[in-house]
């Protein structure tokens, strides 16, 4: 069985698809995916704790204003459907 992975996190190192983006979704998508994979993980998205930039991402990709109120509760949505 190859484990080296468990050994060298540095060999692969993994990277939101929006890096480098200067679009301001893409900025904070950027965000939310490094902060998902470094900071929170995915054990703990799937406990219901996302990273309050997904929310910035949704207003920011939204096509009408969405105000803070309504974004937050995308992120409970999202949460639900990811429980369901």
């Amino acid at each position: 069985m190859d484990l080296h992975w468990i050994a060298e996190s540095n060999l692969h190192q993994v990277r939101a698809l929006t890096r480098g983006s200067m679009l301001l979704g893409d900025i904070y998508l950027t965000v939310a995916f490094t902060e998902l994979y470094h900071s929170i993980g995915w054990h703990h998205l799937y406990l219901g704790q996302v990273s309050t930039s997904w929310e910035k991402a949704y207003q920011a990709y939204s096509s009408t204003s969405v105000s803070d109120e309504a974004a937050s509760r995308w992120s409970t949505a999202f949460i639900t459907s990811l429980w369901e």
